[in-house]
């Protein structure tokens, strides 16, 4: 990203730092910080420290070395939604992320792929009626097994899963003749005969 990175060098006289497109600290201090420039992120970055000739024009040369900077590009997930189902359905869920590669977690339910940015999720029974938070975590940007400076992210999105509509009419009924016949149906919702 665009955090500073600490450069610790040695260097036996006065010297410079030079290269990249981002900015030093102080060019003169062999220990001081790099800021990458936007256009770095993602690539490697070559700087050079030269010390210069400790005595001046005498049989001594300049001495440089160059250091390669790593500039990873940093995880971002942001979720969509929300989503709103019935319980008898599933939710297409997504979220916007870099890397791609990530993982999904929560909820009772089932994915069609974890694995997958975008999947369904199909909610459990005892969700009917609830409000499920479903987070993404992105794998390590750095790569796996490189404790690296950047974190995995994550991002959540909630599905909210309505109760699927109820209709039991009851019965069977019977009257004589023209009787009013009292019906006593189950519902969990306004519906009409």
């Amino acid at each position: 990203g665009l955090d500073p990175i600490q450069l610790e060098g040695e260097a036996n006289g006065q010297g410079q730092w030079t290269g990249g497109l981002g900015t030093f600290a102080d060019i003169s201090d062999i220990e001081t910080s790099y800021t990458p420039h936007p256009d770095e992120i993602g690539t490697d970055v070559d700087i050079q420290w030269e010390t210069f000739d400790p005595d001046n024009d005498g049989p001594c040369n300049n001495a440089t070395d160059v250091a390669t900077l790593t500039i990873t590009t940093p995880a971002t997930a942001e979720g969509l939604g929300p989503y709103t189902i019935c319980s008898s359905d599933v939710a297409q869920i997504q979220v916007n992320t870099t890397p791609g590669d990530g993982m999904w977690e929560g909820g009772d339910g089932s994915f069609t792929d974890q694995s997958q940015a975008s999947t369904t999720y199909a909610p459990a029974n005892s969700e009917s009626g609830t409000e499920v938070i479903l987070t993404w975590t992105t794998v390590d940007p750095d790569g796996t097994g490189f404790d690296g400076p950047c974190p995995t992210v994550q991002a959540q999105v909630v599905v909210n899963v309505l109760q699927e509509a109820i209709a039991e009419a009851g019965g069977p009924y019977y009257t004589c003749g023209l009787d009013p016949i009292q019906l006593e149906g189950e519902a969990n919702g306004q519906g009409q005969w």
